[in-house]
């Protein structure tokens, strides 16, 4: 998947999970998940694209831990959404 697609998935993926569209924690997800794949062209360094590739990590398994949270809450709903953020390639 190249980092355009993720956040299209990841609505379908919630949709498919039967989450409530624009909730307060549909919109956090997707928020997090489209500062996670945003590329930023402009930067140069390499500590600095080091550093943001390691904060990015961490958003992702902050939202993975999140999903299973919530799936281990409701068992049907958030299998999807964490199936989608599980099998995400490295950033």
């Amino acid at each position: 998947r190249c980092l355009w697609h993720i956040p299209h998935q990841l609505k379908y993926v919630l949709w498919k999970d039967k989450a409530a569209r624009k909730t307060k924690d549909w919109l956090y997800m997707l928020a997090e998940v489209l500062e996670i794949c945003a590329i930023r062209s402009l930067v140069d360094c390499e500590g600095t694209i080091k550093a943001m590739v390691a904060s990015k990590q961490k958003m992702l398994k902050t939202q993975m831990r999140m999903t299973g949270k919530q799936a281990m809450c409701r068992p049907v709903e958030g299998f999807f959404t964490g199936l989608l953020l599980t099998t995400l390639p490295k950033i």
